[in-house]
């Protein structure tokens, strides 16, 4: 039963030597390792041979994906001026609904209290958990540099603010929940409770229907599926406006009620424009339509995700088209992209180079969250410990439990006996 505290004997002298090992011998691999400076390298991301390229140096991360870090930068920004260093106390999970603490220490990821996941609002609780923590590990395993120490609560909720009114990493925030620090969501590792594998084998797919389907041979029609269960009046709006539009290919899908409509995502990309829609947050889908080479149409946004700042709804630079959230101007700048094909095709290629290319790769993925390790890091007012010491006997008990073990003996087999692997 992993709930146990792990009594360790070598362990936690170990961890150091392991990670002396990699502080002061860099890898080979990554020019900053080399001593090169920066200006003296020079680095141009080519996405056919980097965009799954996990090892990218710190120099080469803000070469590749310029402005990425933007909504870091801003959090961070804003607790300085706030709030000042972040608490151990507030890095500690209260009931745990939807919440876990984790540990990067060393270079060695543990998860130190897992909550409560059973009773967390979202139904795939378990897969949202495994794949965040494997990005989080992927990253961090693939550094080309020691990372800093830090602990961290997170939130695989799909409103983190549900799961705690304090400081939390999570998917998605509305612009005004600056506690909130955004990640790339769970879908960038799996989203198998949908039927997709991994993040690469949809790109994969999708891919190839845009190498078979160029944009002019598309259907030329703006396709949504969905339940209007989600955002009621924002979706079953977006149904009565598109109703018997002959650019329009809206329709309702319920997974296991009625799918007689349903769709595939790499479907949604055979036609010209795909529509966007919010549901109880942010849309986990969104980024899969962001890889398609079509023009993808969505109301303005009211919840943000680590990315979205990137969109542009005008001017040479736009990348989506944007209506209101009533969708009162969606047929008139459908008409208006209906007469100008060209200009509609432009969008869907800038998208495409944007975000399939570049800023939705894993690469970019994983250089996203090391920043977001070292922001972390540098609002931390407190050191992380990976033991407890009894005060008497000065034994050291292990506070977290490994993700190498948690990887493999997540759920317990009994849901009794999930709890809190740290000692109280």
């Amino acid at each position: 039963m992993i709930s146990r505290p792990l009594t360790v004997t070598v362990g936690c002298l170990l961890a150091f030597v392991l990670f002396a090992r990699f502080a002061f011998f860099p890898t080979a691999t990554s020019p900053d390792a080399q001593g090169v400076p920066a200006e003296l390298n020079p680095w141009t991301f080519v996405p056919a041979q980097h965009a799954k390229l996990h090892s990218l140096s710190p120099s080469q991360c803000t070469a590749s994906f310029p402005g990425l870090y933007d909504r870091i930068l801003a959090t961070a920004g804003q607790r300085t001026v706030e709030n000042g260093l972040i608490t151990y106390d507030e890095v500690r999970i209260a009931s745990g609904r939807c919440m876990l603490q984790v540990l990067v220490y060393e270079g060695e990821l543990y998860i130190t209290d897992l909550g409560d996941p059973l009773e967390c609002y979202v139904s795939n609780g378990r897969e949202r958990i495994v794949a965040t923590l494997s990005l989080i590990q992927r990253a961090i395993a693939s550094s080309p540099q020691p990372v800093p120490n830090i602990e961290f609560p997170l939130s695989y909720d799909d409103l983190p603010t549900r799961s705690t009114p304090g400081v939390t990493w999570g998917y998605t925030r509305k612009e005004t929940e600056d506690n909130v620090w955004l990640m790339p969501d769970y879908g960038y590792w799996s989203w198998w409770a949908i039927g997709i594998p991994s993040f690469n084998s949809m790109s994969r797919s999708i891919s190839a229907v845009d190498a078979s389907t160029p944009w002019r041979k598309k259907i030329p029609r703006a396709v949504w599926r969905g339940t209007p269960h989600y955002a009621p009046a924002l979706r079953e709006k977006l149904i009565e406006t598109t109703k018997d539009k002959p650019w329009a290919d809206v329709k309702t899908v319920t997974i296991g009620q009625d799918e007689r409509h349903f769709l595939s995502l790499n479907d949604h990309c055979r036609y010209q424009y795909v529509l966007q829609t919010e549901g109880t947050s942010y849309s986990g889908r969104f980024k899969f339509l962001q890889l398609c080479n079509s023009v993808t149409v969505s109301h303005k946004l009211e919840y943000a995700e680590f990315a979205t700042h990137l969109m542009n709804p005008s001017g040479p630079k736009q990348n989506f088209i944007q209506v209101q959230r009533d969708w009162s101007d969606l047929e008139e700048k459908m008409q208006y992209f209906e007469r100008r094909p060209k200009e509609a095709e432009a969008i869907a290629a800038r998208s495409r180079e944007l975000f399939a290319d570049r800023y939705l790769t894993p690469a970019a993925v994983s250089c996203y969250l090391r920043q977001m390790i070292e922001a972390w890091a540098k609002l931390q007012g407190f050191e992380p410990q990976l033991c407890d010491i009894n005060k008497t006997t000065g034994a050291k008990t292990m506070r977290g439990v490994p993700f190498e073990a948690f990887i493999v003996s997540f759920p317990q087999e009994k849901p009794g006996e999930y709890g809190r692997f740290a000692p109280g």
